[in-house]
This record gives C-alpha cells, sequence and structure tokens, in this order.
C-alpha cells in the first residue's frame, strides 16, 4: 500500500509523492520509471526504488532497468550516509554486480545487513579483504564471516583475521561445516 511508503525519510520530493500513490496515472509513473521526469540523483534513486515494488510489471520492471542502466560514477556519486537503507539494498540486488558500488555500499554504516551479505558473497579478494577487516560490521553483523567463509575469493589469511577478531569479541558465529 502506497500510504505505508516513508517518502519523507527516502528524501522523495513532496511534489513527486502523488504521482506515486496507488490512483496516480499510470503514464506519469512510467515516465518517473524511466527516469523521464527531471529529479535530484538521490530522490531518483528512491523513487526508481519505490516503483521496482509497483503492482503494475511494466511499471516495475522499467523502473529496475534504468536503475541498471544508471551510471556507476553516477550511483556512488550520490549514495551516502542519507541514502535509505533499502534503496542501498535494491542498488546491490537489481544491478549487476559492480565493484565499484558493492565496495562503496557494503562499507556504509547505512547499508542493512541483507545488502552487505549479498554484497560480501560476491565479493572479489580484495573487497573480502576489506569485509574481514571491518570489525565494526563483523560485530554487527557476525553473519557476515560465515558468508565471507562460504565465499572462494576470500583468503584464509583474511578469515583467520576475522575469525581471531571475533574469538576475542566472543562473537565468532558457527559456520555450517566448520573449516575449509
Amino acid at each position: 500500500m502506497s500510504d505505508a511508503i516513508p517518502y519523507a525519510k527516502l528524501g522523495i520530493p513532496l511534489n513527486i509523492e502523488p504521482h506515486l500513490a496507488d490512483g496516480a496515472p499510470a503514464k506519469v509513473k512510467m515516465a518517473l520509471a524511466r527516469g523521464l521526469m527531471p529529479l535530484p540523483p538521490d530522490a531518483q534513486l528512491s523513487v526508481l526504488y519505490v516503483l521496482a515494488g509497483n503492482p503494475d510489471p511494466a511499471v516495475a520492471q522499467a523502473a529496475r532497468q534504468t536503475a541498471r542502466a544508471l551510471p556507476v560514477k553516477l550511483i556512488t556519486g550520490t549514495v551516502g550516509m542519507k541514502t535509505h537503507p533499502k534503496v542501498l539494498e535494491f542498488l546491490v540486488e537489481f544491478r549487476d554486480p559492480d565493484f565499484e558500488l558493492d565496495e562503496r555500499v557494503s562499507l556504509m554504516r547505512n547499508a542493512n545487513d541483507r545488502t552487505v551479505l549479498m554484497v560480501a558473497a560476491r565479493a572479489d579478494k580484495n573487497l573480502s579483504e576489506k569485509l574481514c577487516r571491518n570489525q565494526e560490521r563483523l560485530l554487527v553483523t557476525p553473519q557476515l564471516f560465515v558468508t565471507l567463509h562460504a565465499n572462494p575469493n576470500c583468503t584464509d589469511a583474511d578469515l583467520f583475521r576475522a575469525e581471531s577478531f571475533l574469538r576475542m569479541q566472543h562473537g565468532l558465529p558457527e559456520v555450517p561445516g566448520g573449516h575449509r
């Protein structure tokens, strides 16, 4: 239901809210989903997130396609501490994996656990190392260690470092299947 959408928290301008409501004309929603209406980049990302969940499959698909087509430099230059965690999750989930975006998002405090775990599952060696060194995130999201453990790009040395830290903090999660 559109009424439950926290437009203000998402950073969507007041004048755009009515165009996202359930009864708004499909043509307007489609124009927003295709990125044809001028919006600040942060508002555009939030609008695409909202429209990607639209009950009209054509609008939802258009919003996802637009999000996939946006230049990564635009996105990485736009997302920040004020970006809603669900917008970050949407970008990581529906765009093709991109190291620059994955790195930017996974190291942000406002990225939710699901987002960081999606990135960790596909992280390359360099990003895996950064995630293993992110002690704050390891404490907040112990499942991160389990996900990195399952990632073949994560080195044993990096895992050992993260495991040692988590043991010292009494926060080491159980890894299915034990050691690799």
